[in-house]
C-alpha cells in the first residue's frame, strides 16, 4: 500500500480526533477533566485554547502519549500517534522537547527506509517548501550515493505528489531503480517521463489520440 502525503496524513476530522483523545485518556486519572475539555471544544482550536490554560491537563496529555508511543512496534501505528501527537498538543517547551528526543531516537534507526521518512517528517516539517532540505538531511544521514540520494528523492517527491520536483532526479537513475514509482511518474507526464529515463524495464505504449 503506497504511503499517503504528509498532507493528507495529517488531516483528521473532529470525529476522528475525538475518537483518539477518549481511546488514548480511557486510563487516565484526568479522564474526567480531559473529556470535559472535549465535549466543550467545537473545533481543534478550541481545544489547543483551553489546554494552553490547563497546563496540567497538557502535561497529564503528554505523559499518555509517551506511554503510549513507548508499546508502539507498528511503524504506521507509530506515524499515527506522532500525527496525533503534533495536531493535538499545542507548543509547550516539554512537548518541543519530547519531540526531539523521539527525533533523535529515529535518526538513531540503522534501517532508514521510506517508513523512516514517513515518520521524521511530521517531526521537522514547518512547510512543504522545505522538502529539499529534508532529503538532503535523509541523504546525509544515510551516507547516500549519487544514485541513492536520487532515488530517495525520487520515492519522497511521489509519496508528497511533488512528480513535477521528481524529474530532475528521474534522469539521474535507470528505470529499474525507480520502477515502483513508475506508472504514477508516467502518468503525470509520459513523454518527459520516456525522455528522461533510461534502461526502463517496463515499456508504456504511447500512441495520439488515446489510441
Amino acid at each position: 500500500m503506497k504511503n499517503k502525503s504528509y498532507q493528507l496524513t495529517t488531516y483528521k476530522s473532529m470525529l476522528e480526533i475525538k475518537e483518539y483523545i477518549l481511546f488514548l485518556t480511557k486510563e487516565s486519572d484526568y479522564e474526567i477533566e480531559l473529556h470535559h475539555l472535549l465535549h466543550t471544544s467545537i473545533e481543534l482550536s478550541q481545544w489547543k485554547k483551553q489546554l494552553e490554560s490547563k497546563e496540567e491537563l497538557l502535561l497529564e496529555l503528554l505523559k499518555l502519549f509517551k506511554q503510549y508511543i513507548k508499546t508502539i512496534e507498528d511503524g504506521k501505528e507509530l506515524e499515527e500517534a506522532i500525527v496525533y501527537l503534533t495536531i493535538l498538543l499545542p507548543y509547550h517547551q516539554a512537548v518541543a522537547y519530547y519531540k526531539w528526543q523521539l527525533f533523535e531516537t529515529l535518526m538513531k534507526t540503522k534501517d532508514k527506509n521510506i517508513q523512516f521518512y514517513c515518520l521524521v517528517r511530521h517531526l521537522i516539517y514547518k512547510s512543504q517548501s522545505r522538502l529539499a532540505e529534508v532529503i538532503e538531511l535523509l541523504a546525509t544521514s544515510q551516507s547516500c550515493n549519487h544514485k541513492e540520494y536520487h532515488v530517495l528523492a525520487i520515492q519522497i517527491y511521489c509519496i508528497e505528489n511533488r512528480h513535477k520536483e521528481a524529474y530532475p532526479h528521474v534522469k539521474q537513475v535507470e528505470c529499474n531503480d525507480i520502477e515502483e514509482y513508475a506508472d504514477e511518474l508516467f502518468a503525470t507526464h509520459p513523454f518527459l517521463y520516456h525522455k528522461l529515463c533510461k534502461h526502463t524495464t517496463k515499456q508504456y505504449a504511447l500512441s495520439l489520440g488515446g489510441h
